[in-house]
């Protein structure tokens, strides 16, 4: 019986030791966590990147997320979208990273020139071109315009006097190219309008606008010519072709 008791009483011995080891080792994590977390241990500095060619605004975000990814959630990295720059607060080995990411991605998107040729054909036969050059940065939106603008009668503007003025409204009538070329795709939307000769059944001081839209998505190789699509001019044996060459130019 004695012997059961000693032994009882030995093998309660090292549980009590392991516990309180335990308990200590618990109260002890939170405080090295806290202490590692603690921003008054984190000698911090702020500094101001001017950007030179991140100027639209998905750019920016773009550049925040990959530095925020990068220096991860105690870096604090702020747009300031009117001056073209960020504002990072970290340690210095966050904001030497923070300068290196800037240089890396504030570079200056390729610039490429897109010209397009609208052939005019009859009888199988080539009868005329036209040719139009856009300079356009990657992923971004290159526009041209071409034509004049035509009045149209839009109603009578309420007045006292015997004779109401008339109001008017205009129509962009001409050509209208839009492109946005991204590596190796283009995406084109191409609008050609004009007077109609016959008149309108609505209102005879209102001209009939006639108007061709071409709009499609292609792959093109650089500095090789490619047909986006042709179009038959109504009434009439004449159709054209829409062409494109893409050259880098930077």
């Amino acid at each position: 019986m004695n012997t059961l008791l000693e032994s009882s009483a030995r093998s309660r011995v090292p549980a009590k030791g392991i516990a309180k080891a335990l308990t200590a080792l618990l109260f002890a994590l939170p405080l090295a966590a806290f202490a590692q977390d603690n921003p008054k241990d984190r000698q911090e500095t702020t500094e101001v990147f001017r950007l030179a060619h991140v100027t639209q605004q998905n750019d920016m975000n773009d550049l925040l997320t990959g530095i925020r990814n990068v220096l991860g959630p105690r870096a604090r990295i702020y747009p300031n979208s009117t001056q073209s720059a960020i504002i990072v607060r970290g340690t210095a080995e966050e904001i030497e990273e923070a300068r290196k990411l800037v240089v890396e991605l504030d570079k200056p998107l390729p610039l490429y020139k897109l010209t397009f040729t609208i052939t005019q054909l009859e009888d199988g036969k080539r009868s005329g071109s036209q040719r139009y050059t856009l300079l356009a940065a990657e992923n971004q939106k290159a526009e041209l315009k071409e034509g004049q603008r035509v009045p149209v009668m839009t109603g009578k503007a309420s007045s006292d006097d015997a004779s109401p003025q008339m109001l008017v409204s205009y129509v962009d009538v001409g050509l209208n190219i839009e492109a946005i070329f991204a590596g190796s795709s283009l995406k084109t939307k191409i609008e050609e309008s004009a007077v109609a000769d016959e008149k309108s059944t609505v209102n005879i001081q209102d001209p009939v606008i006639r108007q061709i839209t071409l709009s499609n998505e292609a792959i093109i190789t650089l500095g090789k010519s490619a047909t986006l699509g042709t179009f038959d001019i109504p009434n009439s044996t004449r159709h054209r072709e829409v062409e494109v060459l893409v050259e880098r130019v930077q």
